[in-house]
């Protein structure tokens, strides 16, 4: 199986209650199943914000079977609030809802 190379490129990083532990600027956030998770959404798209670059691409995805489709377009329009443009994309990742935002 080829590589990507990519190994020395990809930080994870684990986020706490009140802050997601990054340092910008970031080229690619992947939000994958978890906003939902998030208790304060307005702070987190806050700082999403001000660690990324104008028009790097945030990909956002929820699961299907745990969030309903009018929680994930409230998520939308809070991230819009916060200086986001995204655009919801039916099922382009299987059994998730899908939007990719970029900073405005």
């Amino acid at each position: 199986m080829p590589r990507a190379n990519v190994a020395g490129r990809v930080r994870f990083l684990e986020a706490s209650a009140g802050s997601l532990g990054l340092t910008g600027p970031v080229d690619f956030v992947l939000a994958f199943w978890m906003v939902h998770e998030v208790g304060d959404r307005a702070g987190f798209f806050e700082q999403l914000r001000a660690v990324t670059e104008a028009g790097a691409p945030r990909a956002r995805r929820e699961p299907v079977f745990h969030v309903a489709r009018e929680a994930v377009e409230e998520e939308l329009a809070l991230a819009r609030v916060h200086g986001f443009d995204g655009v919801m994309r039916d099922w382009t990742i299987r059994f998730s809802w899908a939007f990719d935002l970029e900073r405005m």
